[in-house]
C-alpha cells in the first residue's frame, strides 16, 4: 500500500534512447531530433502531472484518515453522553419519586393540620416547602428536556459527519479514476511516439510500475482501499441524493 501513494517515476526508455550517440552530420537523422525532443518534453510534463496527482491522492487519504478518526471520537463522545444522560435520568427519576413521596407526606400533614387548629401556624411554612418541591420537579423536567435536546443534536452531528465521509470517499474514487486515465494517456502517448518494435517492448517492461493493479478499480462494487490498508465499505447509488451533494459543495 505504501508503494501506491509513493509511486516513483521511472526513467523513460525514450531518454535512454535519445542518449545514444548519433552522427550530427547524417542527413537521415537531422529531421528527427526536434521531434524526439518535443516528445521527451511532453512525456516529462505528463510525468510531473502524474506525480502531482499522486501527491494530491496522498493528501486526500491523510485527510480521510483524520476525518475518520474525528468521527470515531464523536461516536465515543456520543456514547459517553448517552451514558451520562441515562445516569442523569435515573437520578432525576429517583429524585422525582422522593419528591412524590414527600408530597404525599405533606398532603397527610395538611390533612392533619385541618384537624388540629393549633398547627395552623405551620401552614405557611408547609406551603413554601411545597412550592420548593414544585420548583425542584420543574428543574428536573427541564434537565431531562435539555438532555433529550443534547442527544438529538449529537445524533444530527453524527449524521452530518457520516455524509461528509461518504462525500470524501467518492471524491477519492473520482481522483483515482482520473489518475488511472492519466496514466493510460501517458502510456498511449509514449507508445504512439515509438517507431521501433524493440523499443516498444523495452518501454512496456519499464512501464509495469504504472500498471492498473497499483490502484483499485473505482467502479468495483466490493470495496475501495485507502491509505495504509483500511477498507472503506461502499455505498449504494441512492445513499445520497443529488440535492445534498450540491448543498455540501456550495
Amino acid at each position: 500500500m505504501a508503494g501506491r501513494n509513493h509511486l516513483q517515476l521511472r526513467e523513460t526508455p525514450l531518454s535512454r534512447a535519445a542518449a545514444l550517440p548519433r552522427s550530427t552530420t547524417d542527413p537521415r537523422h537531422l529531421h528527427t531530433r526536434p521531434h524526439h525532443h518535443l516528445l521527451e518534453d511532453r512525456i516529462s510534463i505528463q510525468h510531473r502531472e502524474i506525480q502531482s496527482l499522486l501527491l494530491d491522492n496522498q493528501r486526500l487519504a491523510e485527510t480521510h484518515g483524520a476525518l475518520k478518526q474525528e468521527v470515531s471520537l464523536s461516536q465515543q463522545d456520543l456514547r459517553h453522553l448517552s451514558t451520562l444522560a441515562a445516569d442523569i435520568k435515573a437520578e432525576r427519576d429517583n429524585q422525582i419519586r422522593e419528591v412524590y413521596q414527600r408530597s404525599l407526606e405533606l398532603d397527610a400533614e395538611l390533612r392533619s393540620i385541618d384537624a388540629i387548629s393549633a398547627e395552623l401556624v405551620q401552614v405557611g411554612a408547609i406551603k413554601e416547602e411545597i412550592e420548593t418541591v414544585q420548583q425542584e420537579i420543574q428543574r428536573g423536567r427541564s434537565a431531562i428536556e435539555y438532555e433529550k435536546k443534547t442527544r438529538a443534536f449529537n445524533l444530527e452531528q453524527e449524521k452530518v459527519l457520516e455524509k461528509n465521509r461518504i462525500l470524501l470517499v467518492r471524491e477519492i474514487m473520482k481522483l483515482r479514476t482520473e489518475l488511472a486515465n492519466a496514466e493510460k494517456r501517458a502510456r498511449a502517448a509514449a507508445a504512439a511516439g515509438n517507431p521501433s518494435p524493440g523499443y516498444g517492448r523495452n518501454y512496456g517492461r519499464d512501464e509495469v510500475g504504472y500498471g492498473g493493479s497499483s490502484y483499485p478499480d473505482p467502479n468495483n462494487p466490493q470495496q475501495v482501499q485507502i491509505g495504509g490498508g483500511d477498507s472503506v465499505p461502499t455505498f449504494s447509488s441512492g445513499a445520497m441524493s443529488n440535492g445534498y451533494y450540491y448543498t455540501a459543495h456550495r
